[in-house]
């Protein structure tokens, strides 16, 4: 078996070589700049021509199988680099995995415990009309006006809590 895999890479022709490197180069851009996935897709059509042109080249079914068997191999350690990548690694510490939370800081989702709202005054940070947000003690609800439009800026009063239904009303 090693006499075959000896054989196949030092009898490869220049062509399979060119194929098989350009995959071997898109499959670490894959890795490393990861989007919709071209440089993935094109890496394994390059690799699906290497092996062709191998084969078209003379080389033997069991040499073909083997560096079938090397490129899942190559793929398979790429896509476990991508993950890692993504969880601990460099592709981690960017804009393309986002680790945060989706709910913004200061914002609250109490929605059990809005009654001790009652009363309460805040401004309000984005226009109601009739649904907006309000900033009450240094938090943000989402609230609904009692009915008019009250513009951003505005001081409004808790005037009903009904589950996690807020109304405001400006004052």
């Amino acid at each position: 078996m090693w006499q075959e895999i000896v054989n196949l890479f030092t009898q490869m022709e220049t062509l399979p070589i060119i194929f098989l490197s350009v995959s071997l180069v898109l499959g670490v851009i894959e890795v490393a700049i990861p989007g919709f996935g071209i440089f993935g897709i094109m890496g394994v059509i390059m690799a699906i021509l290497g092996v062709i042109f191998t084969i078209i080249g003379g080389a033997s079914l069991v040499q073909a199988l083997l560096l079938t068997i090397i490129l899942v191999i190559v793929a398979l350690i790429l896509i476990y680099l991508l993950v890692q990548s993504a969880r601990f690694g460099l592709l981690g510490k960017t804009g393309i995995v986002d680790n945060s939370s989706s709910v913004p800081q200061g914002y609250s989702s109490d929605k059990n415990n809005h009654e001790k709202l009652l009363g309460k005054k805040g401004v309000v940070e984005t226009a109601c009309k009739p649904v907006g947000k309000v900033t009450i003690e240094d938090l943000s609800y989402q609230v609904f006006s009692n009915g008019p439009y009250i513009p951003k800026g505005s001081y409004v009063k808790v005037i009903q809590v009904d589950g996690s239904n807020i109304v405001v009303k400006k004052i």
